[in-house]
């Protein structure tokens, strides 16, 4: 059992959709939609629906020569849920790309590096580690696995992160140990957008990359980071 979730399962109603104590969740393969538990649309949380299952893989097609920089916003309930920037996160991903290097999700002010969340599939010499980046004017913070090689394989990957102003951002992939930067608490990090793929402001590479399940929680310990981005 993940910390954490076993308050929400005891109190979960026997028509919740979705995972026990999910604030928001999306399954791309299923159609699963939820918020708090109360079933919705796909159209409720994307405003790209026409890119589900668009392409040769189940899950929400990420490309660049489909959608402007390869950009799937979120947008309604489910990007409110993200904007509180302080929450636990699950995200599963199919990548049919070896040379694949770019934003898998990310959160912004719509317009500048100023104020940007990311996380990506990091490209060090041929190396693919998990990476998250958390940057406003007054702090950055950094969690990155360097050197873990852990995504390389062409395959479905799991990560799991989390983030908050107090306690720093975090992320595990694959079930591995978890990585943090736990900086000085980021109280300006001002982002009204969220979404999969590239920045909105940015044309950097997002192409062919599937997004499968994002899920969001209530903040957990880092501790249950390798059980929830387990395989």
């Amino acid at each position: 059992m993940i910390p954490g979730i076993v308050a929400a399962q005891a109190i979960r109603l026997a028509g919740d959709v979705g995972p026990a104590g999910a604030l928001a969740h999306a399954n791309f393969v299923t159609g699963v939609y939820a918020i708090d538990g109360a079933a919705v649309a796909a159209s409720d949380i994307i405003d790209g629906v026409e890119f589900i299952d668009a392409g040769s893989e189940p899950g929400l097609f990420i490309d660049d020569t489909l959608t402007a920089n390869g950009i799937v916003n979120l947008i309604g309930d489910f990007l409110t849920k993200l904007l509180t920037q302080d929450w636990t996160c699950a995200l599963e991903y199919y990548q049919p790309d070896h040379n694949f290097t770019g934003h898998l999700f990310n959160m912004s002010d719509g317009a500048t590096w100023d104020h940007t969340l990311q996380v990506q599939r990091l490209n060090s010499s041929e190396l693919f580690d998990p990476y998250m980046y958390d940057t406003s004017p007054s702090n950055t913070r950094v969690a990155w696995d360097s050197g873990s090689n852990a995504l390389t394989k062409l395959a479905i990957h799991r990560l799991a992160f989390n983030r908050s102003n107090d306690d720093g951002v975090a992320i595990s992939a694959d079930g591995q140990a978890v990585t943090e930067d736990t900086a000085p608490n980021q109280t300006d990090l001002a982002t009204t957008h969220a979404a999969f793929g590239a920045l909105p402001f940015d044309s950097g590479p997002a192409s062919q990359i599937y997004i499968r399940i994002f899920t969001v929680y209530t903040r957990m310990g880092i501790a249950a980071l390798p059980g929830l981005s387990s395989l």
